[in-house]
C-alpha cells in the first residue's frame, strides 16, 4: 500500500512538472509578445524592442546567403560578398536546396522538411519512452519554445544539427550503436562542436563504433569536398582559411548579441559592470576582439573538455546527465554560440522531465523562454547573461549530482522512462 501510496504521489509531482514546464513556456512566450507589441505601437519603439528575435528586415537570411554560396557547388570561393565558412558536408546539403527553384519554393521545402522530421521524432520520443505529453503541452514545449521560433526565423542549418543529434541519442539509448555512430557522423560533418558526443561511445567502451564514427566523419567529408569545384585539396585548403579568417574578422560587440557562450558570459557582464560604474564597456569587447584572447579561451576550453572525458571515461556516471553535460559544453564552449544553438536543451529536458530532480527540468525551461525586456548595449540584452549564467548553473548542478551525490548509480533513463 505505502509503495503504491508513492508511486501515485510520483506520477502526480511528474504531471505538475510537465504542467508547470508547459504553462511557463506560454507565459514567456506570450509576455514576449505583447511587451514587444506595446513598445512597437504605443511607445514607437524599432528594433530591438519591436521583437523578441532577430532584426526583422535579416528574417530567414542564415538560409538565404548560403542558398546564393552554394549555387555552382564552390562555396570557398563564390561569387558573393564572402564565402562559406561551414564545413563541406553543410555546403553539400545546401547546394541540394539550390536545385529547387526560385529561391522561396526552397526555402519552404527547407522548413517543410524540417518539421515533418521534428513531428516524428516528437511523436516518437512521447510514445515510445512514455512521456505522456498530452497535445497541448506538446505543442507547447515542441512548437513555441523560443530557441525554435528563432532557428526558424534564421532558417538556420542548426534545425537539420539537432535532428541528427536527436537521432543519435535515439539509436544510443535504443543501443543500436553502429546506427549512432553514423548519425553523430553526420551531425560532426556538419559543425564541429557535436564531436563532444564522441565520448559516449568511449564511455561504453565501443570501440568498433568508434571506429565506425571516425571513417564515417571521413568519408562523408572526403566525398562533399570531391564534389566542391577545384577539387579536394584546393578546397579543403580554402576552408581552413575561411574559418581562421572568420575568427579573426568578428566583431565581439555585434557577436555577441543573442550568444550564449560562456566566453561571452564573461565579456558582457565585466562590461555590463563598467557601464554601472560609469566607465565606457567598449574597451572589454576590443579585448575581446583580440586573437590573443580567443587563444586563451580556447586552451582553457580544451584543458576542461579534457579533464571531462577522462572523468567520464573512467566513471560511468548516469545517462542524464552525461547527456546534459555534453549538451552543455557543446553549446557554451565555443566563443560564440547563438541562441538557436538553444533547441539542444530541449534533448536533457526530455531526458528529465518524467524525473524525480526538482531543479534541472525547470532551469532548462528558462533557457526556452524569450528575455527581451532590458538591453545593455546596441542589441545585446540581458538574456546573454541569464541564458549564460543558466547554462553555468546547470554545469555545475550536473557536476555535483555526479561526483558529490553519485549519481552513476542510478538507473538507465530508459527504466526511468518506462516506470
Amino acid at each position: 500500500k505505502q509503495e503504491f501510496v508513492m508511486r501515485c504521489e510520483k506520477k502526480i509531482w511528474q504531471e505538475t512538472t510537465i504542467n508547470t514546464i508547459s504553462f511557463l513556456i506560454l507565459i514567456g512566450f506570450f509576455s514576449a509578445v505583447v511587451f514587444t507589441y506595446i513598445m512597437n505601437t504605443a511607445f514607437h519603439q524599432s528594433y530591438p524592442y519591436s521583437t523578441f528575435l532577430f532584426q526583422p528586415k535579416d528574417q530567414f537570411n542564415d538560409f538565404i546567403h548560403i542558398y546564393n554560396i552554394c549555387k555552382g557547388f564552390n562555396p570557398y570561393n563564390a561569387n558573393y560578398f564572402f564565402s562559406s565558412n561551414y564545413f563541406p558536408f553543410t555546403n553539400a546539403l545546401f547546394f541540394l536546396f539550390t536545385l529547387i527553384s526560385p529561391k522561396q519554393l526552397s526555402m519552404i521545402v527547407f522548413f517543410l522538411l524540417f518539421l515533418i522530421l521534428y513531428s516524428i521524432i516528437a511523436c516518437y520520443v512521447n510514445h515510445k519512452y512514455s512521456l505522456g505529453l498530452s497535445p497541448i503541452s506538446s505543442f507547447l514545449i515542441f512548437c513555441m519554445n523560443y530557441p525554435l521560433l528563432f532557428a526558424l526565423d534564421r532558417a538556420n542549418i542548426e534545425l537539420y544539427l539537432f535532428i541528427f543529434i536527436s537521432v543519435f541519442l535515439i539509436s544510443y539509448i535504443n543501443k543500436r550503436y553502429v546506427l549512432a555512430a553514423i548519425f553523430l557522423a553526420f551531425a560532426v560533418s556538419m559543425k564541429l562542436f557535436p564531436a563532444v558526443f564522441f565520448i559516449m561511445f568511449i564511455r561504453e567502451k565501443k570501440w568498433k563504433e568508434t571506429l565506425i564514427f571516425i571513417l564515417t566523419c571521413f568519408a562523408i567529408t572526403t566525398v562533399s569536398l570531391f564534389f566542391h569545384q577545384g577539387g579536394i585539396v584546393h578546397n579543403f585548403l580554402l576552408m581552413i582559411r575561411q574559418m581562421n579568417g572568420f575568427g579573426l574578422s568578428y566583431d565581439s560587440l555585434v557577436s555577441y548579441h543573442f550568444n550564449n557562450s560562456f566566453a561571452g558570459l564573461f565579456i558582457v557582464a565585466v562590461a555590463w559592470l563598467l557601464q554601472l560604474f560609469g566607465h565606457r564597456p567598449r574597451a572589454v569587447f576590443k579585448i575581446a576582439d583580440r586573437i590573443q584572447f580567443n587563444n586563451l579561451y580556447t586552451i582553457i576550453v580544451l584543458l576542461f573538455f579534457i579533464c571531462l572525458c577522462i572523468y567520464l571515461w573512467k566513471n560511468r556516471t548516469n545517462l542524464r546527465y552525461t547527456v546534459l553535460v555534453l549538451t552543455i559544453s557543446m553549446i557554451s564552449l565555443p566563443v560564440i554560440s547563438y541562441d538557436y544553438k538553444l533547441i539542444h536543451m530541449l534533448i536533457p529536458l526530455l531526458f528529465f522531465i518524467r524525473t524525480d530532480e526538482k531543479i534541472v527540468p525547470y532551469l532548462i525551461t528558462l533557457l526556452m523562454i524569450p528575455k527581451p525586456y532590458y538591453f545593455i548595449f546596441n542589441d545585446i540584452s540581458v538574456g546573454v547573461i541569464i541564458n549564460s549564467s543558466l547554462l553555468f548553473l546547470l554545469l555545475a548542478i550536473a557536476f555535483f549530482r555526479i561526483v558529490l551525490k553519485n549519481e552513476k548509480t542510478m538507473q538507465p533513463v530508459i527504466e526511468t522512462c518506462n516506470n
